[in-house]
């Protein structure tokens, strides 16, 4: 199967994942706005199982998200749930975390960033994703690539965060796994919460 098969087929794995683990009914029902960001909803997820969320509410917030995440502990499957309060932070959310098995065995990292609705960061992944998705769509076949098989390549032991893959070959034009470790040794504190494609 080459990369982009084993793409979509994560892809696909993680869209039912989402439909079975009950996420964006739970925050829902506390009348919150569930927006899929990053790899699966630009194509690009391959070796790590994660699926994040932007969620927007008004206040209360902590009130809002603790009521959201007890619906979705009712499910079994959801398990080693963490939480960071960052609302006094310039990001003003709630970070959530959680680990799912879905039917088929298979354990996702639910990653639920509860963000107060109309805060400095309201849409901005949003819009960082879908840049990268038009980069995607009107680029050579080669640029997702290069994202793919940096992905693939990186060691299972290495934290490899996909917004410094994106970057990497974006706006730097780095190719391989070799360039892009490269890099990163050499930039261990990049900052890239406003970068834009």
């Amino acid at each position: 199967m080459d990369l982009f098969e084993l793409s979509e087929k994560r892809r696909q794995a993680a869209l039912r994942a989402i439909c079975t683990s009950g996420v964006e009914e739970a925050w829902k029902s506390v009348g919150a706005t569930v927006n899929l960001v990053g790899s699966v909803r630009s194509g690009l997820i391959l070796k790590n199982l994660d699926i994040d969320f932007h969620i927007y509410t008004d206040e209360p917030m902590p009130e809002k998200s603790l009521a959201a995440m007890a619906l979705l502990e009712k499910n079994p499957a959801i398990r080693n749930v963490q939480f960071r309060n960052l609302l006094d932070t310039e990001e003003e959310c709630l970070e959530w975390h959680a680990l799912y098995k879905d039917p088929n065995g298979l354990d996702w990292q639910l990653d639920m960033i509860h963000i107060r609705r109309g805060s400095a960061f309201d849409g901005v992944i949003e819009r960082v994703t879908d840049a990268i998705i038009a980069r995607l769509t009107s680029g050579p076949a080669t640029t997702r690539e290069a994202i793919l098989r940096i992905k693939h390549d990186a060691p299972d032991v290495v934290k490899t965060p996909g917004i410094e893959v994106y970057y990497a070959v974006l706006s730097l034009g780095l190719r391989t796994y070799k360039e892009f470790a490269a890099w990163k040794q050499a930039h261990q504190n990049i900052d890239l919460l406003r970068w834009m494609p």
